[in-house]
């Protein structure tokens, strides 16, 4: 069954599937459904195994609420996201698209190569700026930052102006610390405050 046609529009229902076509506009959107799943399809208009992006939003505006490329990717509030998922407005956040690679980066602008970034993947943190690489700030509007506990006896922590390395098992305690007139270098005993332990090199 088709209906329309003489100006390019049309809908028709093709065996099992429903397909809305433009030519005009080259378009065409193909609702199927197999065994396995069921496919909203979009690509171009008269094109086998065409892929054209695909979007979703109000009804007679330009604006999109998402969008999936003809690559894969998915963006909400982008029309052209560069990652595998890309979330803008006010930031981004994005799953790289690099298979070999994964992990995930968050950026503060839509554009791909500008910016901040900050790249996370398995054991590794990496932030970046107009594609170089960049300070990595830990807690920088204050609090303490803390590396390692859980099972580990070794931590690192970082509690107000002073970097401190422990080891429990062995009952070390060594302190990076500062004021207004020197900076220090403390050796003491893990959990016994103004103790001194010896300090090699």
């Amino acid at each position: 069954m088709i209906i329309g046609g003489s100006d390019g529009d049309m809908a028709k229902h093709q065996h099992a599937n429903f397909v809305f076509e433009n030519a005009q506009n080259n378009g065409h959107v193909r609702f199927s459904n197999e065994v396995a799943a069921n496919y909203i399809q979009s690509g171009y208009s008269g094109a086998i195994n065409s892929a054209k992006d695909l979007r979703f939003g109000p009804v007679w505006t330009a604006k999109t609420w998402m969008a999936i490329t003809k690559d894969g990717n998915v963006g909400i509030d982008t029309t052209k996201p560069a990652n595998k998922l890309a979330i803008t407005n006010p930031g981004d956040i994005g799953m790289l698209s690099n298979p070999t690679q994964g992990g995930i980066v968050i950026q503060d602008q839509e554009a791909y190569n500008r910016g901040a970034k900050l790249y996370i993947d398995a054991g590794e943190i990496q932030s970046v700026k107009d594609g170089r690489p960049n300070a990595l700030y830990l807690n920088s509007f204050l609090g303490d930052v803390l590396i390692g506990g859980g099972n580990s006896d070794n931590t690192a922590s970082h509690t107000g102006a002073a970097y401190i390395f422990h080891n429990a098992t062995a009952s070390g305690q060594i302190r990076f610390d500062r004021d207004a007139t020197a900076n220090y270098i403390q050796s003491g005993w893990e959990t016994i405050p103004n103790s001194a332990k010896d300090l090699r090199f």
